[in-house]
């Protein structure tokens, strides 16, 4: 597109998006105008903004389990927020501390909150082990039990 525009005498912007008969940058409704009708073409319920939303949504989920697997219980939700809020050029936390309760809701709703494993080694291992706990295992239950009763004082002294 810009070859062509440039071979028509014009000279393209340094815009993300163009419009095809100037070269201009488009505007953000534009922009917007663009996608809603791409989803209205798609047969889905959605917008821009949305679609922003969502992405926010997403980043706070994946920053937050990576600053536990940082930090531990320690962690504090500035640590979270912060970079995505650099990332998508917000001012204030304050717009993205809703994600961050929604996931905790989320956790809340299906009964727990993620396992962090640090060493690659393990991950199989415990995603093998959290699986069997999930079917509620009971034989595997029981030996769990026993094991960390007979162990934990040995094992996190």
């Amino acid at each position: 597109m810009v070859a062509a525009l440039q071979a028509h005498g014009k000279q393209p912007s340094n815009g993300l998006w163009l419009s095809k008969t100037t070269g201009r940058a488009l505007s953000n409704g534009a922009v917007a105008d663009y996608v809603k009708a791409g989803f209205r073409r798609a047969g889905v319920s959605g917008s821009g903004h949305r679609l922003r939303a969502r992405f926010a949504q997403n980043r706070v989920k994946q920053q937050y389990l990576l600053t536990r697997a940082q930090l531990g219980t320690i962690w504090q939700p500035e640590e979270v927020l912060l970079p995505v809020a650099d990332e998508l050029g917000h001012a204030d936390l304050s717009s993205l501390r809703h994600y961050l309760n929604g996931m905790f809701r989320e956790f809340g709703v299906n009964g727990g909150e993620p396992v962090l494993v640090h060493g690659k080694e393990n991950v199989d291992l415990v995603k093998e082990l959290v699986c069997h706990l999930e079917e509620g295992n009971p034989s595997l239950i029981a030996l769990l039990k026993d094991f960390l009763d007979k162990n934990t004082s040995k094992l996190f002294t």
